[in-house]
């Protein structure tokens, strides 16, 4: 019989206070809007997250040896391990990491269009220099058994998905945009594709860039449970896309990040596929709500 969230909340503080006994818990606050786990604020100063299936206490081991991997090797401030139970075949679901909140807020486009020309120039300083870093890490330092997750084959297979759960209540134009932004990409004759994997963030965008208003600069990069080994102008992507800061500003990453123009045109290919991998992921989710918003530009 399924818990209610009430006991589910009980259970997993019984299972904090069990790792960490020596913490008194003043306050919690409970987000349960992520995809993949629930999230308890401890003292408005720790986060736990606890996975709602097995394969993402899977995800959150590899997610959370990453983390120690990237700790001291890159420039901005990223969530590091300091609880856990990570047991990924433990039937009771009590699998957790916790570690210090990070401050800031998330830096959204409208708050970025707000800022000052010097401060936007830092801010892609920042960005640039932040994934230049972590795209560079050397691969002997990773954590073994990552597997490479972009590439032809996964455009394949995802477009393949499209087709057959999505072309059905799109109009006939956007069909055809979407056809003619896969065909030349996934052509065997287009060597674009070709990239050297290397380790990058996977969901790298406004919601996971913390600002400081105070110090005026970025605060922290979160959220790293789509990380790994994969192409690199995915994360130029995540901040290139309709949602997020736009061409312009990712220009200004330039000097930061040696090499990016090579990247850009991948990069755009990806940012096209944005409201469609949302579209497509509340198809095979359950999610009506994700899938009107990810279909909304092609009704």
């Amino acid at each position: 019989m399924p818990r209610s969230p009430d006991d589910q909340r009980t259970r997993q503080l019984q299972w904090i206070r069990a790792c960490c006994p020596a913490l008194t818990i003043s306050s919690v606050h409970v987000q349960t809007d992520g995809q993949r786990s629930d999230v308890l604020v401890i003292n408005d100063a720790l986060v736990f997250r606890f996975p709602r299936t097995p394969a993402g206490a899977y995800s959150l081991a590899t997610e959370t040896a990453i983390l120690r991997a990237i700790h001291g090797r890159v420039p901005l401030p990223t969530p590091m391990p300091q609880f856990e139970h990570l047991a990924v075949d433990d039937a009771d679901g009590a699998s957790f990491v916790g570690y210090p909140w990070l401050p800031g807020q998330p830096l959204r486009r409208t708050l970025l269009h707000r800022l000052d020309n010097a401060t936007q120039r830092h801010l892609a300083s920042q960005l640039g220099g932040f994934l230049y870093a972590l795209h560079t890490i050397p691969r002997e330092v990773l954590p073994s058994g990552l597997h490479v997750q972009d590439g032809r084959e996964r455009w394949r297979d995802f477009y393949d998905r499209v087709r057959a759960t999505l072309f059905g209540s799109m109009r006939p134009a956007a069909r055809h945009e979407v056809e003619q932004h896969f065909a030349a990409y996934l052509s065997d004759t287009n060597q674009e594709f070709a990239f050297r994997p290397v380790l990058r963030h996977g969901d790298f965008g406004p919601t996971n860039i913390l600002y400081d208003p105070s110090a005026r600069g970025v605060s922290g990069i979160i959220d790293f449970g789509s990380a790994g080994l994969g192409d690199p102008a995915t994360d130029v992507a995540g901040l290139l896309g309709p949602l997020s800061y736009g061409a312009a500003f990712v220009d200004l990453l330039a000097p930061a990040y040696p090499g990016l123009a090579a990247l850009l045109g991948r990069a755009r290919f990806y940012a096209g596929t944005f409201a469609l991998q949302e579209a497509l992921w509340g198809v095979e989710h359950h999610d009506p709500a994700a899938v009107r918003r990810g279909l909304r530009p092609y009704r």
